[in-house]
């Protein structure tokens, strides 16, 4: 490996602030060992930066390839911004911006389709060579020499935004030219699951002739990944989804086999009526394999039999509901280890029950294994990557093998107050009218003391709803809906931000309490109601069970860090800059209990006081406001 200089001359802003020269040293310092990373580093270090600088810099020297993966589409910009502007520094970069294939996709009415469905329905067009856009850009396995001259256009110009790439190669499949254009990047920018599915990874590496054996991966609001391999990896078919499958197979005339959904529907509302009055039930492999055996036979030749019809229908149509039951039928028959199966009772908005057959993955490890195995250097980071230690035990981080690392903020803690507020709380036991007017009064007063907009984030929507409707705001109020759409969600912040001061009402855990960049110091308070704990149910459960029979931690990782996590990044939407000043209220005194308090981040320092819009006033007022 070719020695390594001095970063502070590449680095692309006019300054390197402390912790992120630190957290660039410890960077370069991995990925020379081969060594893995966890860095909480906070909000203001610049990480994003911190660490691509030294990581693009290794690639441009030793022939090797950064993988820079994030969570949310928004949070690429940053990474491209950040690497033209190293380009013009002289590093020998090209890079690729991706997002999900669907989201590249030219065909109308294709970003519709859920993710499987879009798979399913690309995989079918493809084979049987009716999507144009495809057809132009390969022909009998090779690329086609005009798709060739896009792709030379993308590696002409400069690190360019995915969606400038898509605009060079609209007339051809983009993900196909940008998959081959990658091949001659050294740092991709990408989503989670193209590496962290088993099964996206593998056609995404073989896309791009990339392996991991060469790469420094980095992923970015790490404290985010458990959770989305979790869900990546996990399925779910709901009886109505069964019901729509056998009304599909009728409509294209598979009668006998539409008939056999039938009775596998029936087989599901058995089990319902077998669960009784309780809302789940834990399910064994074997349950669907008696359903289904009872019904066709094996659950391996029904799925494929089902998988067979539903690719003849999106010939007609893109989606396919036979296609979802023939993919759930397939998830059913994996591991059981690190996964749970449930049943799950819910009702439609007429009061009609129907059950939810789930296939859940409790091991992220099983995601991330071949990463920490194979990577040169996995690096995690995030501002609420505590303890870092959970985080490399979850993704199967090897202790010998990895360095766990905290950075100090680079904001002026004095422009912070952050207040627990006692006297109030939403634990279950205590939870009615009276203590509701208890937490909406306080909510009041805190907002009505605070000299700008305040974002409120409560631990579910039903809490939102009911302490809410007994909140006075003399304020516009934007209030999170669960329907709200990306556009919707874009539109509905624009307004906000262009109010002087108003009234945010969300969800812990949200879509506006994580990946939301909320600009200007626009938010002068926080305000945390509750504790945003995981519901305890089943699944929720055989994690805990599970997390203690692996790491000894079951009820630290399996529920209370991952709440307080969601907590501290919801008080994190306030300052974003080392000018912004505010006030976060954490509005439950069981912040102050001893179990709780210890998941805080060291740097966070907090008060504690019956009376926080006292301590509002006087914040402000030394603030000169």
């Amino acid at each position: 490996m070719k020695a390594e200089g001095a970063l502070e001359g590449l680095f692309p802003f006019e300054r390197m602030r402390e912790g992120q020269r630190e957290m660039a040293e410890e960077v370069r310092a991995s990925i020379g060992a081969g060594r893995g990373l966890v860095c909480h580093a906070p909000t203001g270090i610049g990480k994003t930066a911190g660490a691509l600088v030294p990581a693009a810099k290794w690639a441009a020297e030793n022939g090797g390839t950064v993988f820079f993966l994030t969570p949310k589409h928004s949070q690429h910009r940053i990474a491209i911004e950040t690497l033209k502007l190293l380009a013009k520094k002289g590093v020998n970069i090209t890079a690729a911006d991706f997002i999900g294939k669907k989201w590249l996709c030219q065909v109308s009415g294709a970003q519709e389709l859920s993710g499987r469905d879009f798979l399913d329905y690309c995989s079918s067009v493809r084979r049987d060579e009716v999507c144009p856009y495809y057809n132009r850009t390969y022909k009998k396995s090779q690329i086609t020499g005009d798709a060739k001259r896009a792709a030379e256009l993308l590696f002409e110009n400069p690190p360019l935004h995915v969606e400038e790439a898509v605009e060079l190669a609209k007339n051809f499949c983009p993900y196909e030219v940008m998959a081959f254009f990658a091949r001659r990047a050294n740092v991709i920018v990408c989503d989670y699951y193209h590496l962290f599915n088993p099964r996206s990874a593998t056609s995404f590496l073989f896309k791009t002739e990339k392996t991991f054996e060469d790469a420094v991966i980095i992923a970015d609001e790490a404290h985010n990944l458990p959770e989305r391999i979790r869900e990546t990896l996990s399925s779910t078919i709901s009886e109505i989804g069964i019901s729509r499958a056998a009304r599909e197979l009728s409509e294209f005339g598979q009668y006998d086999m539409a008939e056999v959904v039938e009775q596998v529907g029936h087989g599901v509302r058995a089990l319902l009526k077998k669960a009784g009055d309780e809302r789940e039930a834990l399910l064994a492999r074997g349950d669907f394999e008696e359903i289904v055996g009872r019904a066709y036979g094996s659950v391996e030749t029904f799925s494929k039999k089902i998988g067979e019809i539903s690719n003849e229908i999106r010939q007609k149509k893109r989606k396919s509901s036979a296609g979802a039951l023939s993919s759930f039928s397939e998830d059913w028959l994996g591991p059981d280890e690190g996964f749970v199966r449930t049943l799950q009772i819910r009702r439609t908005k007429s009061g009609k029950s129907f059950g939810t057959l789930t296939y859940r993955c409790l091991d992220p490890a099983v995601g991330s294994k071949e990463i920490v195995r194979s990577a040169r250097s996995l690096i995690l980071m995030s501002g609420t990557l505590i303890p870092t230690k959970m985080y490399a035990e979850l993704l199967g981080m090897p202790d010998e093998k990895t360095t766990v690392k905290s950075f100090a903020s680079s904001f002026p803690q004095e422009n912070r107050l952050n207040i627990i507020a006692t006297g109030v709380t939403t634990k279950f036991s205590s939870r009615g009218e009276n203590q509701y007017k208890k937490l909406s009064d306080s909510i009041s007063k805190i907002v009505a003391r605070t000299p700008g907009s305040v974002a409120v984030f409560f631990p579910s929507y039903f809490l939102k709803e009911e302490i809410g409707k007994l909140c006075s705001f003399n304020l516009p109020v934007y209030d999170e809906s669960q329907e709200l759409g990306k556009k919707e969600k874009i539109e509905f912040l624009k307004r906000f931000f262009s109010e002087r001061r108003a009234v945010l009402l969300g969800v812990s855990g949200g879509s506006l309490s994580e990946g939301v960049d909320f600009p200007k110091n626009v938010l002068k308070g926080v305000v945390v109601v509750g504790l945003p704990l995981q519901q305890p149910t089943l699944e929720t459960k055989a994690l805990i069970d599970y997390y203690d029979k692996k790491f000894g931690r079951g009820w630290d990782y399996g529920y209370l860090y991952p709440g307080i996590s969601r907590a501290i990044q919801a008080a994190g939407r306030m300052i974003r800059s080392e000018k912004d000043r505010g006030v976060a209220v954490f509005l439950d005194e069981r912040y102050t209990w001893a179990n709780y308090r210890r998941c805080f981040p060291p740097e966070l320092k907090t008060v504690t006081s019956a009376n926080p819009e006292k301590l509002i006033e006087d914040f402000w007022e030394k603030m000169g406001q």
